[in-house]
C-alpha cells in the first residue's frame, strides 16, 4: 500500500490562482442559481448548489481510497480528516460542480424527458474535470499518489477519474428529476441530500475495482485493467439512466415551490 506524500509542498503561485478561481467560480454558481430560482420561481437551483456543499465534504474518504493529497502548505486548509488536509478551494469548486451539474442534469432531462442530452452532459463534465484538474495537478497544487492508472504524467490527473465525476452529477440530476414531483412542501429541501447521495453512490459503486488496486500490490497490468473497468461502469450508469428516463412515464409538471419551503 503507497503512503501518501507527506512532504510534498504546493505550489505557492498555481495554488493562489487555483483558490482565487475556485472563489470566482464559486461567486459565479450562486449568482447563477440566484437568478434561475428568481426566474422559475423554485428553490431547486439554490438546495442543488448546497447539496455540492455537502458533497465537498466527502472528500477525505474518496482521497484516502484513490490517493489524492493536498499538501499541508495549501492555502486555508479548513481541517484535516482520515489524515487528509482539506483546503479551502474544494469547498468552493464543489457547489458548482457537483450541485449546479445535477441541476443542470435534472433540468435537461425536463426538457428532454428522453434523455438524449446525457451523453453530451457526460461528455461535458470529463472535459471540464479536464480543465479543472489537468493544470492545477501540473502546476503542482495537489497531487494523485502511487501508480495510477491512466496518468497522464507523475502526480498528475489520471484519466478514469473524469468519468467517475461526471456519472455523480448525472445519476444526481437523474434523482432530482424522479423525485421532484413527489416532494413538496417542506420536504423540497430534500433536494440537497440527492446531489450528495449520488456523488458518494458514484464513488463507491465504480471506483472499487481501481481503488482496491491502487491500495493492494498488484502489477500494471491488473491496475489498468481497474480503471478500464471503473470507467466502462460509469459509462453502465449512463447507460442505464439513459435506459430509465425512456421507458419512464411523463413527468408531471412542478409548480413554484417558493410559498410552499419558506415556511
Amino acid at each position: 500500500m503507497t503512503t501518501p506524500p507527506v512532504d510534498m509542498h504546493a505550489a505557492p503561485f498555481a495554488s493562489q490562482v487555483f483558490l482565487a478561481g475556485g472563489a470566482l467560480f464559486l461567486v459565479l454558481s450562486l449568482g447563477w442559481a440566484v437568478r434561475d430560482s428568481s426566474r422559475r420561481r423554485t428553490w431547486v437551483p439554490l438546495l442543488a448548489l448546497a447539496g455540492g456543499v455537502l458533497a465537498s465534504f466527502e472528500e477525505p474518504w474518496i482521497d484516502r481510497l484513490i490517493q489524492l493529497w493536498y499538501p499541508s502548505d495549501a492555502p486555508l486548509v479548513m481541517f484535516t480528516a482520515l489524515g487528509i488536509h482539506q483546503p479551502l478551494y474544494l469547498h468552493l469548486y464543489y457547489p458548482g460542480f457537483v450541485g449546479l451539474g445535477a441541476y443542470l442534469t435534472y433540468r435537461g432531462l425536463v426538457r428532454h424527458p428522453d434523455g438524449r442530452m446525457l451523453w453530451p452532459v457526460f461528455a461535458g463534465i470529463c472535459v471540464l474535470d479536464l480543465v479543472f484538474e489537468g493544470p492545477s495537478t501540473f502546476f503542482g497544487v495537489y497531487h494523485y499518489y502511487g501508480a495510477q492508472p491512466f496518468q497522464l504524467a507523475a502526480g498528475g490527473w489520471p484519466l478514469w477519474v473524469a468519468p467517475v465525476n461526471a456519472a455523480g452529477p448525472l445519476l444526481g440530476g437523474w434523482l432530482i428529476h424522479l423525485l421532484r414531483p413527489r416532494l413538496t412542501g417542506a420536504s423540497t429541501a430534500m433536494v440537497a441530500l440527492l446531489p450528495p447521495l449520488a456523488y458518494a453512490g458514484v464513488y463507491g459503486a465504480t471506483t472499487w475495482p481501481t481503488t482496491m488496486a491502487l491500495n493492494s500490490d498488484v502489477s500494471a497490468p491488473w491496475r489498468w485493467g481497474a480503471g478500464a473497468l471503473t470507467m466502462a461502469l460509469c459509462v453502465a450508469v449512463v447507460v442505464g439512466i439513459r435506459g430509465m428516463v425512456r421507458s419512464a412515464p411523463a413527468q408531471p409538471s412542478t409548480p413554484s415551490d417558493f410559498a410552499e419551503v419558506a415556511v
